[in-house]
């Protein structure tokens, strides 16, 4: 084994992604179209990959955490 080599994806995959968080995305790029294609025009980032941040970072809303936000970003 060596130390310095990245993990393997798929434990990683298995671990944090899954079939529940990609058929959320679907939803959720679904559902928010319009919203994700005008922040894609604006920002310049493909729909699909803001769609897959906040999958990853919310699930999708889901997950509110139970901090101060304002804080967090300050530090």
């Amino acid at each position: 084994s060596n130390p310095a080599a990245p993990p393997a994806f798929r434990s990683y995959y298995e671990r944090h992604i899954g079939a529940a968080r990609i058929n959320g995305g679907k939803a959720a790029l679904a559902e928010f179209a319009a919203e994700v294609r005008q922040a894609e025009a604006q920002y310049g980032v493909p729909a699909s990959m803001i769609v897959a941040i906040w999958g990853k970072e919310t699930f999708y809303g889901r997950i509110k955490g139970d901090f101060d936000l304002a804080r967090s970003l300050a530090t």
